[in-house]
């Protein structure tokens, strides 16, 4: 009996059936890569060729994509630095961990006024709030 129990699992996990198979990426057959080392006549150097399948081609590709997405990104990035902006945060005062977040809804013109306060301060529009908060408070 316990022979019969265990044929039936193996054949049951092994089924097509199987609703965990479809999850279940088989190995490429059809095209493995193959690497080809061929000599050029004229200057006698050894050239290697590599054949990739379909799949890998698509995920080298991808990979490519993705690279390149990233080092545009960064460049926009940097290129919206300004000139003499400070990169290094200041410590928080009275060395408080930051440990809580809010959300705050205010109007942009007020948002743009404290923007620029800290623009001109050196600090972060966090830094800022932070600070005006503590002013308010007598802090």
């Amino acid at each position: 009996m316990a022979n019969s129990f265990r044929e039936k699992a193996e054949k049951k996990r092994t089924s097509a059936g199987n609703p965990a198979m479809m999850f279940i990426t088989p190995p490429e057959e059809d095209h493995p890569e193959e690497l080809d080392i061929t000599t050029d006549p004229e200057t006698g150097r050894k050239k290697l060729t590599i054949h990739e399948s379909p799949a890998q081609k698509k995920l080298r590709e991808e990979r490519i994509r993705a690279e390149e997405a990233g080092r545009k990104r960064r460049e926009a990035e940097a290129s919206t630095l300004k000139a003499g902006t400070p990169t290094l945060k200041r410590a928080p005062q009275g060395g408080e961990a930051k440990t809580r977040r809010l959300q705050l809804l205010i109007q942009p013109s007020l948002y743009e006024a404290v923007r620029a306060r800290a623009e001109a301060e050196g600090m972060s529009v966090n830094e800022t709030i932070g600070e005006l908060l503590r002013q308010a408070l007598g802090e």
